[in-house]
C-alpha cells in the first residue's frame, strides 16, 4: 500500500474511533511522545495526556466526526497532513449545526505503522 493510502487509512481510523467514542483506540494512533495542541484546552503532551484529552472531548455531544485530507506530503518515514475536520452538534431546538476546523499533523512511520506524532487543531471560529 502506498504511503498516501496508509495515511488516509490512519485518518479514517481516527474518525471511526471518534464516532465509536473509543478513547483507547484514538490514543493508540499516536506515538508514545505525541502531542496535541488545540484551542480546546491545554497542550496534551504524551500518551497519558492525549488519552485524558480524548476522554474529555468524547463527552461532547458530537456526531458524525469526519476528516478530509486537504494537503499531504509524504517522505519515507515522515508525513505532514493538513485535514479539514467537522462534526455535527444537535441544538436545543433539535436542529443540527456543523462545526469544524483544520488539523495539521506530523505523522511518523513506526515499525507497527504510521502514528500521529503532533496534531495542531484550529477551529473555524478561531
Amino acid at each position: 500500500m502506498a504511503a498516501t493510502d496508509e495515511i488516509q487509512a490512519l485518518m479514517t481510523a481516527y474518525g471511526d474511533a471518534y464516532n465509536r467514542r473509543d478513547a483507547a483506540a484514538l490514543t493508540a494512533l499516536y506515538t508514545e511522545d505525541g502531542a496535541i495542541y488545540s484551542g480546546f484546552g491545554p497542550a496534551a503532551l504524551g500518551r497519558q495526556a492525549i488519552d485524558a484529552t480524548h476522554r474529555e472531548w468524547l463527552r461532547a455531544e458530537e456526531e458524525n466526526k469526519r476528516f478530509a485530507i486537504r494537503n499531504l506530503k509524504c517522505g519515507s518515514d515522515m508525513a505532514v497532513c493538513v485535514a479539514g475536520y467537522a462534526a455535527d452538534h444537535r441544538q436545543e431546538d433539535g436542529t443540527i449545526a456543523t462545526e469544524g476546523g483544520v488539523s495539521v499533523n506530523v505523522i511518523l512511520r513506526r515499525p507497527e505503522g504510521w502514528k500521529i506524532h503532533i496534531s495542531s487543531l484550529t477551529p473555524d471560529s478561531a
